[in-house]
């Protein structure tokens, strides 16, 4: 039977991801530390103690599994591995107890894990880039719709053609946000055949992610949102004054 193993990859700009993970997994184990000293040194009634007992049981099996895992993030850091599983860590475990996961054979699994690997990518963009990403153009209509131009990989090509275009695109929420974000790119290009020294000041980078479910393709656009100037004038200033009634003492009647 074939089976299938995760990927290790060394990379010295992805390891340093890791320091985060030790951080975070040093905080909840010094947490976990504390809580359970002070529960070792609660009071508790006579009829309580085995329930507390059980308690703090569980609370030492949580810190051992979290020391566990401090430990193999130190020693990934270490080594410079980087631990990556693409369609879960669940799904691929499931390959070893076929039958307790709901599988009949291998093959079964197998296409899930596929699916599963494949239902999704992410194209970052810059805002250097034509319309704030250059491997997802979007270009706007007349109908108030998008249409978004893909580039395909080149394994692709033959069969797809260099690029896929998506038409009658339109978001239920934050088109508005989408079509600043395009304004302000158009504007960094206008500026930039004209050599201006405004063009550091414009271009916003667009980002899509394509995610695959059992309706379709779906499209997650994510942008910074516009900022929006603050303007103070003095002339129409107003002042709040909240009056309470009140005894000598201050206190509230």
């Amino acid at each position: 039977m074939d089976i299938f193993v995760r990927s290790v990859i060394t990379n010295p700009l992805v390891v340093s991801n890791l320091e985060r993970y030790i951080k975070e997994n040093k905080e909840r184990v010094e947490k976990t530390r504390q809580t359970i000293e002070k529960l070792s040194k609660k009071e508790i009634e006579p009829n309580q103690r085995q329930k507390h007992l059980n308690k703090i049981h569980q609370k030492k099996r949580r810190l051992a599994r979290l020391e566990k895992h401090l430990e193999q993030l130190e020693s990934d850091k270490a080594t410079g591995r980087v631990r990556i599983c693409f369609g879960s860590k669940k799904l691929f475990n499931a390959q070893f107890d076929l039958k307790a996961n709901g599988y009949e054979n291998f093959e079964q699994w197998k296409s899930d894990w596929q699916k599963a690997r494949s239902n999704q990518f992410i194209l970052v963009g810059s805002k250097d880039e034509t319309a704030g990403n250059q491997l997802c153009v979007a270009t706007r209509k007349k109908n108030g719709t998008l249409t978004l131009r893909v580039r395909m990989p080149e394994a692709l090509v033959p069969n797809s053609g260099k690029y896929v275009e998506i038409k009658m695109v339109k978001f239920e929420y934050g088109q508005e946000v989408i079509e600043a974000a395009l304004n302000d790119n158009e504007a960094r290009r206008v500026l930039k055949s004209l050599k201006s020294s405004a063009t550091k000041h414009y271009g916003q980078a667009i980002t899509y992610r394509f995610l695959r479910d059992e309706k379709g393709w779906r499209v997650f656009v994510s942008t910074a949102r516009p900022q929006i100037p603050i303007k103070t004038l003095k002339d129409i200033g107003t002042i709040g004054i909240d009056l309470n009634a009140c005894d000598s003492f201050g206190l509230i009647r």
